[in-house]
C-alpha cells in the first residue's frame, strides 16, 4: 500500500525546537485553525517535536500548524480520529520515541500541562498516564450531564479492564515506550479512548492519573453532540465486556430479568383478581422479561463456551 495514500503527506517548517528530546506530542485535528497555532507553539515548549494529523480538514489547520513548526500528515479524507492516532502510534514506532503524548488541538487542553504527564510517565510505574478532568474535585466545572455520563463510561471502562479511572474517556493521555510498542489502536472513532484502555489491560499495561484543567469555552468548537457521542461509546463498551466477561454483561442481567419475569407470571396467574387489560399487560411484559432473561443466560452461556477453544 502506498504510505502517502494510507497516512497522507508530512510536512513541516520552522525547525527550532525547546522542549524535551525523548518525548513526542501528537495532535489530531480536523477543522482547527482558530486554535492549532497557538496549541503548537506551546506544545513545541514541552517536547522537541510536535506531530500534527489534520484528518482532512477544510479549512487552513495543516497550514497554520506546519507554520507554528510542527510535522503535518495530512489525510485526503476525513477518516475519524481513532486512525489519526492510530497514524501517532506508528510515527512514534517508527521513529524510536520514548515518551508519547496525545492531547487535542481546539484548546481545551493546556499543552505545556503535558509536562506533569510526560514526568509521572517516566518515575513510574505506570505506562500510561490520563490527564484526568476530575481529580482533586475539579467535577464542578463540568456540566452535570457531562458528567452522569462521564460516570457511567468510567464504570462500564472499569468493569471492562479493571482500571479504576476517573477520567476515562480523556483525550490527553501519556504513554511510555513499552506502551507505544504494545497498545492496539483498532477504533477508528471517538471510541478509541476506551478502546486503548481494553488494549493495554489485556497486555497487563498499568495506568494511572494526574490532574489537568480543561477549558469548554474555546473558539469554533469542533466536536460531536457529546450526549451522542456517550451512547456510541457506551454501546460499544457494552458490546465488548459482553464478549470479554459475559458472564458479568450478560449473565447476570439474563439471570435478574428471568427472575423478575417469572415472578411476575406467577404472580399474575395465581392472583385472585379479575383479568383486566392492565393485568392482561402485565401478564405480557412478564413473560418479555422472562423471555429476555432467557436469552442472555443462553448467550453468555454460549460466548463463555466459545472462549475456551
Amino acid at each position: 500500500m502506498d504510505r502517502t495514500a494510507a497516512t497522507g503527506e508530512a510536512s513541516r517548517t520552522v525547525p527550532e525546537e525547546t522542549g524535551r528530546t525523548d518525548a513526542l506530542i501528537v495532535i489530531p485535528a480536523y477543522n482547527e485553525a482558530a486554535t492549532i497555532g497557538s496549541v503548537v507553539l506551546e506544545a513545541r515548549t514541552v517536547a522537541e517535536e510536535v506531530l500534527v494529523v489534520d484528518d482532512g480538514s477544510t479549512d487552513a489547520t495543516a497550514e497554520l500548524a506546519a507554520a507554528a513548526g510542527a510535522r503535518v500528515i495530512r489525510h485526503d479524507t476525513n477518516r475519524g480520529k481513532g486512525t489519526a492516532i492510530e497514524n501517532a502510534f506508528e510515527y512514534a514506532r517508527e521513529n524510536d520515541w520514548q515518551y508519547l503524548v496525545l492531547l487535542d488541538g481546539d484548546w481545551q487542553h493546556r499543552p505545556k500541562e503535558a509536562d506533569a504527564l510526560l514526568t509521572a510517565c517516566a518515575e513510574g510505574p505506570a505506562n500510561i498516564v490520563i490527564g484526568s478532568r476530575y481529580l482533586d474535585g475539579n467535577r464542578g466545572e463540568t456540566a452535570l450531564y457531562r458528567r452522569v455520563g462521564q460516570r457511567v463510561l468510567d464504570g462500564i471502562t472499569e468493569a471492562n479492564t479493571g482500571y479504576s479511572v476517573t477520567d476515562s474517556q480523556s483525550g490527553f493521555r501519556a504513554f511510555d515506550r513499552t506502551a507505544i510498542e504494545t497498545v492496539a489502536v483498532t477504533d477508528a472513532g471517538f471510541g478509541v479512548e476506551s478502546q486503548m484502555l481494553e488494549s493495554a489491560s489485556e497486555r497487563g499495561l498499568t495506568v494511572d492519573e494526574v490532574p489537568i484543567s480543561v477549558n469548554y469555552d474555546v473558539p469554533d468548537p469542533n466536536t460531536s453532540n457529546p450526549v451522542r457521542h456517550g451512547f456510541s461509546v457506551a454501546v460499544r463498551l457494552l458490546r465488548t465486556g459482553g464478549i470479554r466477561y459475559p458472564r458479568f454483561f450478560l449473565g447476570a442481567p439474563g439471570a435478574l430479568l428471568a427472575v423478575v419475569g417469572f415472578v411476575g407470571v406467577w404472580w399474575t396467574v395465581t392472583a385472585e383478581a379479575t383479568w383486566t387489560l392492565s393485568l392482561l399487560v402485565g401478564l405480557l411484559l412478564s413473560s418479555l422479561l422472562c423471555l429476555c432473561g432467557v436469552v442472555l443466560t443462553t448467550m453468555s452461556v454460549r460466548t463463555t463456551r466459545a472462549g475456551r477453544h
